[in-house]
């Protein structure tokens, strides 16, 4: 029968992780580095924004 937690055992296992690892842990993992990423994201939209009109004023 497969299930998730199966399926992160194995994967577990395969990578040479001894720890358990629930679904509801990975699904957190994994939000949490979407998370970041958007931050990241997020925060080089705005820097590139605040230098763009930046450059605008200056060339005005």
């Amino acid at each position: 029968m497969w299930n998730i937690e199966s399926s992160l055992k194995r994967t577990g296992e395969k990578a040479g992780c001894n720890v358990h690892v629930s679904p509801h842990t990975a699904k957190y993992t994994f939000a949490n580095d979407k998370k970041q990423v958007f931050l990241s994201l997020k925060h080089l939209i705005t820097s590139t924004e605040q230098i763009m009109s930046a450059s605008m004023s200056f060339l005005s």
